[in-house]
This record gives structure tokens, sequence and C-alpha cells, in this order.
């Protein structure tokens, strides 16, 4: 006779937290036993890459877990990777550096104002229309000279812009600090940016002349922003390599004078 078996739970119906298995006991009784879902883990929430360093949980246990558990010992810690933790602080490292200089350019235009120069503007004069005969007047069907034919398919404006860099290094970081910078939604505006060789290219496309105008000035202000900040601290991986040098210089001479 098979043996008869009973739910542990008054709940029977066949839900996703309410899965079990028939499971043989060492008295060689059957009995029910009840499945728990997999324990997950975190994930960035920049990239949605597995955070490292966590305990896999349940939601409802990780109040009753312990801080060390859910969490690592950095900014952002249990929420961010450390990649994302590392563009996000070199981000606001340049952008601090693009405000001191902006700051610092704006106090130098201050100290020196060119004199501009008044000009009398004259005024424009009307040009007088000349009367024509009254033959094509009085017609109803007599076109009038001047007026073009709206074109029936709009054509959305665009503009490209080639930026021509010294080396190809200094390019890619004028890139890389470009490209973090998208446009709003709301202005409609499409930007793409492009490498080639030591030539950053910039290509626009709008909806409106306007939205096109702000975009590009707006692009223009981070692109001098940006050169003025590496004309100030230079390139990082050349310094590296004149240290270098210097180190080389200072080895071979003192193997020199021994």
């Amino acid at each position: 006779m098979v043996q008869r078996l009973t739910l542990r739970r008054r709940l029977s119906y066949n839900t996703r937290s309410n899965k079990r298995r028939i499971v043989r006991t060492p008295g060689g009784r059957l009995v029910y036993q009840y499945v728990k879902k997999n324990p997950t883990v975190p994930r960035c929430g920049q990239c949605k890459e597995k955070l490292h360093g966590i305990t896999p949980s349940r939601p409802s246990e990780r109040p009753r877990m312990s801080k060390r558990l859910k969490t690592v010992s950095r900014t952002y810690g249990g929420v961010l990777c450390h990649c994302c933790l590392r563009e996000r602080i070199v981000r606001a490292f340049l952008i601090e550096e693009q405000k001191i200089v902006k700051a610092l350019k704006t106090q130098r235009e201050a100290l020196v104002k060119p004199v501009k120069k008044v000009v009398e503007k004259k005024k424009p004069v009307k040009p007088v229309a000349k009367k024509t005969a009254g033959k094509t007047a009085g017609k109803p069907g007599a076109k009038v000279a001047g007026k073009k034919p709206a074109s029936k398919g709009a054509i959305k404006p665009r503009n490209t812009i080639r930026v021509p860099f010294e080396t190809p290094r200094l390019a890619e970081i004028a890139y890389r600090v470009l490209s973090v910078d998208q446009e709003p939604r709301r202005n409609f505006v499409q930007k793409t940016l492009s490498l080639e060789g030591d030539v950053l290219v910039v290509n626009f496309q709008a909806d409106q002349v306007k939205s096109l105008r702000t975009a590009i000035t707006s692009f223009f202000e981070g692109l001098l922003l940006c050169q003025d900040t590496i004309k100030q601290f230079g390139d990082p991986q050349e310094d590296k390599v004149i240290a270098e040098g210097q180190d080389n210089a200072g080895t071979q001479s003192g193997s020199d004078s021994a």
C-alpha cells in the first residue's frame, strides 16, 4: 500500500514560494520537503554587473544579516562596482578642473577689457517699389513675382566639425571627456563623436536650426575648457615618459662616474 503524504503547511497551491519535493527519511518514511528560492547577488546600478564580495541572499534575509556581509569597504560599496566608481571619480575631477580653468579665464578677461569703438549706425533706406501696368493686376490667375513654392519634405539641418590635435593621444583624451556629456532629449539633437587618427570628428543633426546652434555652442565651450585643462596640466603619459627618461639618465651618469 502506498504511503499517504501530508502537507506541512496549510497552503496547498503550487506557487513559486511553495515548491516541494518528496524525500525519504532515515526511518523509511516519505515526507514533503519545501524548497527555498535561490539566493541572488546584488548588481551594479550602472553597468548591471554582479558585485563581488557580497554574500548571496534573499531580500527577506538581508535585514537580519550583518553589514559586513552586505557591502564592501569603499565608497558606494554594495551599490556600484569598482569600474563605474573610478569613472565617476575621474569625471568629477575633470569637471572641477574645468570650473577652475573657466574661473581663471574670466578673471583674466575682467582684468584686460578691450575698448570698443562706437560706430554710428546708418538707417537703412527702404527701396521704392515700381508700379507696373494694370494688365496683370486685374487678372485673377496672374502669378506674383518673387514668391517660390514651399518644399514638401523638410530637410533636417546637419553639421560636421573636425577638430585636429597635436597627437592622437590628446585627441583620445578629448574624445573620452566630451563623449560623456550627452545632449538632452528635449533639444532633439543627435551628437556622434568619432576619432580619425589625431582628428576628432563630431556630427550634429537636429530638427531645428536653433537647437543645432545651441548644441554646437555648448560643445565648443566644453572643447575650449578641455583644451585649457590639457595645456595647464599636460598629458600624464608624457610626464611619465619624461620622468622615466630622467631616471635612466641619472642611473647612466652614476654608472659612468663609478
